[in-house]
């Protein structure tokens, strides 16, 4: 344990110099800060910021399981993207999702988790009534309304995945929209996480560019996993 904390020191004193002069310090929040640091990864939104812990929210497969999201951070850092098949935003960076994945999917974890409907055919979302907006989703095949239960979300998710033909796997958020709550209510949010479970780049709008590089950095600075204790009880010939 003690050779980890000193790991991450030394990583965050490089990343210190490589990061130039420090900019005004952020007003205090009430989660410790902790975790990789990567240069250029502060990206503040309403929801976790850089260093904080990622939320813990329960999931559900599209099967019906149900998931931790901490579950997939366990081994590996984990990008999750936020977003619906009704926010143009979500649709238009949709592709570059695959392609993260397709870079990183042997060192990082990715998954989208759907969550409440951003412009719902008939009726107002949580973004407000946008006609042009629903016409658009019509065009696209995602005119989807209010989602009525968590089985209805979980089609709405398998719709998405069809129409927008998403390579990663795909979470429901729960009908409490807890997901979508502790990220801070994005449209097409994204977040990369660690393997210790903080957050490295909050994104409230996906920018798959900006989010690659920091994937670079962050694969390169991570350290690895501490080897498993040894066995106990063993006696020595």
């Amino acid at each position: 344990m003690r050779c980890s904390v000193l790991i991450r020191v030394a990583l965050l004193l490089m990343v210190a110099s490589l990061a130039g002069p420090s900019p005004a310090a952020p007003q205090a929040r009430n989660q410790p800060r902790g975790g990789t640091v990567v240069p250029g990864g502060a990206r503040p939104t309403a929801g976790p910021d850089v260093g904080d812990p990622a939320p813990e929210v329960k999931l559900s497969r599209l099967g019906g399981e149900e998931i931790a999201l901490s579950d997939l951070w366990a081994g590996k850092p984990l990008l999750v993207v936020l977003g619906s098949c009704t926010a143009p935003e979500f649709r238009e960076r949709a592709a570059a999702v695959g392609r993260f994945s397709a870079e990183f999917g042997g060192e990082i974890n990715v998954a989208i988790v759907y969550v409440l409907e951003a412009y719902p055919a008939g009726a107002t979302g949580p973004f407000g009534p946008r006609t042009e907006i629903t016409q658009t989703n019509i065009a696209a095949g995602c005119s989807i309304p209010v989602h009525k239960d968590l089985a209805a979300r979980r089609e709405a998710a398998k719709l998405a995945s069809r129409t927008l033909r998403l390579e990663v796997p795909v979470l429901a958020d729960g009908m409490d929209d807890a997901a979508w709550k502790a990220f801070g209510k994005p449209v097409a949010g994204a977040f990369l996480i660690d393997r210790q479970g903080y957050i490295v780049t909050p994104q409230v709008s996906y920018d798959p560019t900006e989010m690659a590089a920091n994937a670079r950095l962050l694969v390169q600075l991570q350290p690895p996993p501490e080897p498993p204790p040894p066995p106990t009880g063993s006696k020595g010939r």
